[in-house]
C-alpha cells in the first residue's frame, strides 16, 4: 500500500492491532468500496488519531493493522458507519 499523510506508524514497528472494517453505507456496492472504501476507513480512524502499520482492501472490506489498538469508546463512536471487526492480519500479505 502507497503510504501518504500523517496517519502511518514506521514500517518496523510489529503487525499488530489487526481489524477488518466494512463501511456499511456502501458495504453492497463493489465498485464504491473498491475506489472509496479504505479512504473512508483512513480517514475515520486517522482523524482520531490512530496511525496505521499496514493495510489493503478489497471490494468488500478493508484490513488493517494500527500501532494501538481501537478503543471501546471509538468503535462505538464508528459503530452507525463501520462493522468493525478483530483480524489475524494474514490477508494484509496478500491483498
Amino acid at each position: 500500500m502507497f503510504q501518504t499523510g500523517g496517519f502511518w506508524a514506521d514500517e518496523d514497528s510489529p503487525r499488530e492491532h489487526c481489524y477488518k472494517v466494512v463501511p456499511l453505507d456502501i458495504a453492497n456496492d463493489a465498485r464504491e468500496m473498491t475506489l472509496h472504501g479504505f479512504e473512508r476507513v483512513y480517514h475515520a480512524l486517522g482523524g482520531l488519531g490512530y496511525r496505521f502499520r499496514d493495510a489493503g482492501h478489497n471490494s468488500e472490506y478493508a484490513i488493517i493493522s494500527l500501532r494501538t489498538p481501537i478503543s471501546s469508546g471509538h468503535k462505538k463512536q464508528l459503530a452507525e458507519k463501520f462493522g468493525i471487526f478483530d483480524n489475524d492480519g494474514v490477508e494484509l500479505s496478500s491483498i
